[in-house]
């Protein structure tokens, strides 16, 4: 029985050992509920892959051969064959007559990496293809002295989240969320779990008859080439309403605020946010515009865990941050 998930991408320098673990769900997965990537579902206890499989070397370049077919990369977890038995002989008792009955039977899979000692830098977060055709669970198996094949296929009607736990003690972001004051060197966005703040309270000291031309805000970022920790190929920008109050975007459309999508600039190592009526709103403080701040998070919040270091106010690289405004005051 093997369990076959296709790499989509990889973050991180990954290439390492690392252990993993298969369990059946305990509870049914809803289309009508909301999961976030700090969700969780009860699980059954049993371990699902095989004795002596559960550590692989993931390798999003290697292709596998399977029956004479060249695949693209895949992680291929080998899984009990007791399990692969329960699931054939299911049939008999009317589990396979169609999907409620089988979903009613067999819930899902709760695949998870386990802890394998990886040394600080050198592991990887690796997203996976659920939709392609060669996401599958299938059997191998032989009746009548005839090998054949089983496969259990995952498709867009297949309900699926990720969980993610986050561990920041004794890193940078740890040490900036107990002292803001260290964002003046560098601060951070990691997708789906930080968000970045950038204020600039000193916009509210233009008066309410000046008409913003342009205004640009401009923020660079610290990256190595051909470090596996790449930023994020582009940013989404919000602002909020009031203190506390939810996120909002910067843009008024069809009577909704609207994040902005902003696009990385590499060659000048920076993200540029026009938030021309952004500023323009603060300053003849419109009902949407109240609080002088931009929050800003990777692009891709929902299946990546890109991050991003920018430089502060007080960084000692070549660019800081800045906003420059073209105005007329009247």
């Amino acid at each position: 029985v093997v369990l076959s998930l296709e790499y989509r991408d990889r973050y991180g320098l990954g290439n390492v050992p690392q252990n993993f673990g298969v369990y059946r769900l305990n509870e049914a997965l809803s289309a009508d509920s909301n999961y976030r990537n700090n969700s969780s579902s009860a699980i059954q206890s049993l371990q699902l892959i095989e004795d002596g499989f559960s550590q692989i070397t993931p390798n999003v370049l290697e292709r596998p051969v399977v029956g004479g077919d060249t695949l693209l990369p895949q992680l291929r977890l080998r899984l009990r064959n007791s399990f692969g038995m329960e699931l054939l002989n299911s049939s008999a008792n009317g589990h396979m007559e169609d999907n409620t009955a089988f979903l009613s039977f067999f819930k899902g899979l709760h695949v998870v990496t386990e802890d394998a000692n990886i040394a600080p830098g050198s592991g990887a977060v690796y997203s996976l293809d659920l939709i392609d055709p060669d996401s599958k669970l299938v059997i191998y198996y032989t009746q009548n002295d005839e090998q054949k094949m089983f496969d259990l296929v995952i498709n867009n009607n297949s309900i699926r989240y990720n969980r993610v736990l986050y561990n920041f003690t004794g890193y940078p972001l740890d040490l900036l969320l107990q002292n803001p004051q260290l964002g003046n060197k560098e601060f951070y966005s990691q997708s789906g779990n930080v968000r970045a703040v950038i204020r600039f309270p000193g916009v509210m000291n233009l008066s309410d008859k000046t008409v913003i031309h342009r205004a640009t805000l401009y923020l660079p970022y610290n990256y190595f080439s051909g470090d596996d920790r790449y930023p994020s190929t582009s940013i989404a920008a919000f602002n909020r309403r009031a203190e506390g109050d939810a996120i909002w975007g910067l843009t008024l459309q069809d009577g909704n605020l609207l994040p902005t999508i902003h696009p990385i600039i590499p060659q000048f190592r920076r993200y540029t946010v026009d938030v021309t009526s952004f500023i323009q709103g603060l300053i003849k403080q419109q009902p949407n515009f109240s609080i002088p701040e931009i929050l800003i998070t990777g692009s891709r919040t929902n299946d990546n865990v890109e991050r991003i270091i920018f430089n502060g106010i007080e960084s000692q690289n070549k660019f800081q941050p800045k906003l420059i405004i073209t105005f007329t005051e009247f």
